[in-house]
């Protein structure tokens, strides 16, 4: 569920129709962008070098890796058969694939995996560590907590467990002993992704945005490729209303993720804040229905657009929505009780 600067390596790239002279990049180059959190460049340098040099062991084996870290279970599984049927299961295949399956949504299937390794001693951290992710994945909190403690008994140092741990905390609404998780895990891995997207969350919870928003412009720096840090820091701008600086954190990561729900509802809220209601509204509907069902504060702003437009019995009605959810409820009636009377 939950990933990590140089400047960006020009990787060859198959021209349909026609051949391109450059060479595509080195093991070594691609190797270095996957050290730099570059996944995408590891991604796009090793299809590359496939495509010039053939399918290979190594080349799979680092797809699988970029592809999971990348968030893509579904490919990083085509890569892992073509692996297990080249070298069988090593230890590093079961990682990956108990990985990809809990990114595919299949928890129950990774944990049949993990749970019937043989007894490699190299992953038994990795091993402890899946089966805390699985549980949290399939909604089994109370599991997951006890097999963290458990797990943070025998690797104290694991900045990987400490971060899930914090999640857990900050599920519950634990803020402190979330920070006391992320101070672990940030000992151990001053960079590491989700303890620092925790961080940052706690210091929203805790009313700091400037410096919720300077965790994730690191986040950022660190971890170029992921969508999430990146739309933080384009909320936490609109918040604070540093709109030009908003706009162009927005346009950079939508270069980058055009289809991310999270930055197109930002790029409607920054629509409304500068009044162009149709446009906002446009967004809105574009919006994957699922996505704004986990999402109550689109509704929020799709009840704020309707009234802008004029259309209040639309806006009253997703008022109502709203007003049965207790985090949006005060907002809801009161922006309700600003509507004119049908």
């Amino acid at each position: 569920m939950v990933r990590q600067f140089a400047p960006l390596l020009l990787f060859a790239t198959v021209i349909l129709g026609g051949c391109d002279e450059t060479p595509p990049a080195s093991m070594a180059e691609i190797e270095a962008a996957i050290t730099e959190n570059r996944f995408m460049d590891a991604r796009d340098g090793l299809l590359a070098l496939r495509d010039h040099e053939g399918a290979t062991p190594e080349n799979a084996a680092l797809l699988a890796k970029v592809m999971v870290q990348l968030g893509d279970g579904y490919s990083a599984e085509r890569y892992l058969r073509e692996l297990e049927a080249q070298q069988g299961q090593t230890p590093e295949w079961l990682t990956l694939r108990a990985r990809s399956l809990i990114l595919q949504g299949h928890a129950w299937k990774a944990r049949d995996v993990i749970e019937q390794w043989p007894g490699y001693p190299t992953l038994a951290e990795e091993r402890d560590l899946l089966l805390v992710w699985a549980a949290m994945e399939e909604g089994e909190n109370d599991q997951a907590i006890a097999l963290i403690d458990e797990a943070l008994r025998r690797h104290p140092q694991s900045a990987d467990l400490h971060a899930k741990a914090a999640r857990l905390a900050a599920w519950e609404g634990n803020w402190e002993a979330a920070d006391l998780h992320i101070a672990d895990a940030l000992a151990a891995d001053p960079d590491h992704y989700e303890a620092q997207l925790v961080q940052g969350e706690s210091l929203i919870a805790g009313g700091d945005l400037e410096g919720a928003l300077a965790t994730y412009q690191r986040v950022v720096e660190t971890h170029p490729d992921f969508a999430i840090p990146r739309a933080n820091v384009v909320g936490l701008r609109l918040d604070l209303m540093q709109l030009p600086e908003a706009e162009a954190a927005l346009n950079e990561a939508l270069a980058r993720h055009p289809e991310f729900p999270q930055l197109r509802f930002a790029s409607a809220r920054l629509s409304a804040i500068k009044g162009n209601w149709t446009k906002s509204r446009e967004i809105l509907q574009s919006l994957p229905s699922e996505w704004k069902r986990e999402f109550p504060a689109s509704t929020l702003l799709e009840a704020e657009t309707e009234a802008a437009l004029g259309n209040h019995a639309i806006a009253r009605t997703l008022y109502e929505q709203l007003a049965q959810d207790p985090r949006f409820a005060d907002a809801a009636n009161e922006l309700m009780g600003q509507l004119p009377d049908a």
